[in-house]
Parts: C-alpha cells; sequence; structure tokens
C-alpha cells in the first residue's frame, strides 16, 4: 500500500467521540447481533458515556512510541458503513465544543460538558488488505424510476435501476489541490475550471493532441504534484457519469460553483458535451470512444475531430 497524502485522508468515514454528561439515567437490557461475533444477550446498558459525530482527518505525524519509528499512514479507506473501526484516545485543545440538543431512541434532552476523548478510524480485520480492497463498482446515481411512456413514477417495487440502486455509492472528495478522488475506484480526476488555462472545460483537442499536448502539458508541469496524469479509457470516463442528472450527467463534485473566471481551486466544472478518451473503436479504428456528459452515453468519433477532454491518473 502507498502512503496516504495530507489531502487524500480527509474523508469523513471516522468517528469523533467526545465524553459527555447526560442527564437521562439509563437502565436497560438489550440484545446484540454483530456479523463478527454472533450473538450477545442480556447486555446491562446504563448511563451515556460518549457522544461520536462523523469527522476527517489528515495526519500531521505519527510515530510508534515504542520503537520511536515514524508511521506512514496507509493509503486506506473503509467500505462504507457499517464498517469497523479501531479508538484512539484524544486529546484537542480548548476551545471544547458547546452543549448539543440531541434525539435517539431513548428520547431528546441536551448533553452538556463535551470533552474530546477517541478518534475511532475506519479498520478491517485479518491480514494487510490490498490497495484496492475497498474499491467498489460504482452505482449509476439514479433515484428515479419512469413508465414506457416517459412519466415519472413510484420506484418501490418497479425493479428498475432507481429502486434497486445496486452498486457502490458514488462518494467523491475534493482533495483540494485541483484534483478529485473516487473513493470507489480509487482513481483521481482533474478538475476542470473557466479560466482559459489548460484545465479550462471549453477547450477542445483532436484525439492525438490530447495525448501529446494536453497530456503532455500536465505532467510537464506536475500538475497537483503528479507526473502520471492520462487519458481515461472508455469504462473509466463512463465511471463519473451520474445518470440521475443531464445537462452534464455528473454528480455535484464535477459541477459545483462554475462560473467565468473560477479555477480549479475554486469550481469544478464539466462541459456538457463529448469527451476524449484513450480507448480506439477496434471496430473502426480510425474511430475513437468518447463519454457525451449531456445525456450520458458512451459513442465512438472520428479522430480528426474536436473533443473536450478530462485527465486522471491512478487505477493502475
Amino acid at each position: 500500500m502507498t502512503p496516504a497524502t495530507r489531502a487524500a485522508a480527509q474523508v469523513p468515514d471516522h468517528l469523533e467521540c467526545y465524553k459527555i454528561r447526560d442527564p437521562l439515567k439509563l437502565a436497560g437490557i438489550v440484545d446484540l447481533n454483530s456479523p463478527q461475533f454472533g450473538r450477545e444477550t442480556g447486555c446491562k446498558v446504563s448511563a451515556a458515556k460518549l457522544f461520536c459525530v462523523p469527522a476527517s482527518k489528515v495526519v500531521v505525524s505519527a510515530v510508534n512510541k515504542a520503537t520511536g519509528t515514524p508511521i506512514t499512514p496507509l493509503s486506506f479507506w473503509a467500505p462504507p458503513a457499517p464498517a469497523d473501526r479501531i479508538c484512539y484516545k484524544m486529546k484537542c485543545p480548548r476551545p471544547t465544543p458547546p452543549d448539543q440538543q440531541v434525539t435517539d431512541q431513548f428520547g431528546t434532552r441536551v448533553l452538556s460538558n463535551l470533552r474530546p476523548s477517541l478518534l475511532c478510524t475506519p479498520a478491517v480485520p485479518g491480514p494487510t488488505p490490498t490497495p484496492d480492497a475497498f474499491h467498489g463498482f460504482p452505482a449509476t446515481g439514479q433515484m428515479t424510476c419512469w413508465d414506457t411512456s416517459g412519466t415519472v413514477i413510484s420506484c418501490t417495487g418497479a425493479g428498475q435501476d432507481g429502486d434497486t440502486r445496486a452498486g457502490a455509492t458514488l462518494t467523491y472528495v475534493d482533495n483540494g489541490d485541483g484534483t478529485i478522488t473516487d473513493l470507489n475506484t480509487g482513481l483521481t480526476w482533474e478538475k476542470k475550471s473557466v479560466d482559459g488555462t489548460i484545465h479550462d472545460r471549453d477547450t477542445t483537442y483532436v484525439w492525438s493532441d490530447a495525448f501529446t499536448i494536453f497530456i503532455a502539458g500536465l505532467n510537464t508541469t506536475s500538475f497537483a504534484g503528479h507526473t502520471d496524469w492520462r487519458l481515461p479509457n472508455a469504462k473509466e470516463l463512463q465511471s463519473i457519469m451520474n445518470y440521475e442528472n443531464t445537462n452534464p450527467s455528473v454528480a455535484p463534485a464535477f459541477n459545483t460553483a462554475c462560473l467565468p473566471g473560477c479555477t480549479v481551486l475554486t469550481c469544478s466544472c464539466t462541459k456538457a458535451a463529448d469527451h476524449w478518451s484513450a480507448t480506439t473503436n477496434a471496430n473502426v479504428p480510425v474511430n475513437a470512444w468518447r463519454g457525451d456528459f449531456f445525456a450520458g452515453f458512451i459513442r465512438p468519433g472520428d479522430k480528426t475531430g474536436g473533443n473536450f477532454v478530462r485527465a486522471v491518473r491512478g487505477g493502475g
């Protein structure tokens, strides 16, 4: 596994837990059942001790205190919840959070005297996983159902994609450096802008220039600190399409605050039109496959025509 970058770790898959004072003096008995440990019955439950909230984390430094050896964090994210977690003792500088009014199945009340206590990180049982162990096949993003006349209908029991929603939930993180990471595929994508730079969403290239000018330009300048940018293949390009949306057919991560003059650090744009892939159409080799981000599909196009581009890295 490769070291995690500071930005890549900023995913809200952790729990930050605070010691609390709870006015509810609870006494009860519960039966538990976990996939790993099975049934545990007759468990006594009493006063609440912790209040846990989703959080992201950036590792500033880490060391094995027994040996003094620095620890390089793994490039790791867990599957979507529910997932195992390891909880570490934690102390944070003041100020502490204010009192919180919350509701759970035991009622509504105000929790007070919140003090940072534990940081619970995603974990998996067993040996060290491979780097790609947690990359799921992405869902389409579609949540609506239609009948044969194109009328929106209830999805309940329809069996359509909007009903079953098979696949891993589309999940992305903005790395803060002009890139977006897909937490299902592990691919890191170039963000697009409207500022006249190499990242401008409105710039088109013929297929050969997409490699020799666009991709070469990103790698020559070490965009976002990397020199392994490439043109995505046809399947990779299709993986970021969101079939619930149109014009453009992408998730909000790729279509946010897109205003004239915005940069890859301030916006995320997608041209609702054809984008080149690196994949040639084997049936007609003078064509290459393109991703149409207006309606969301893949189709071939003549390599001498001008189309839009988006770079990707990773996946090897």
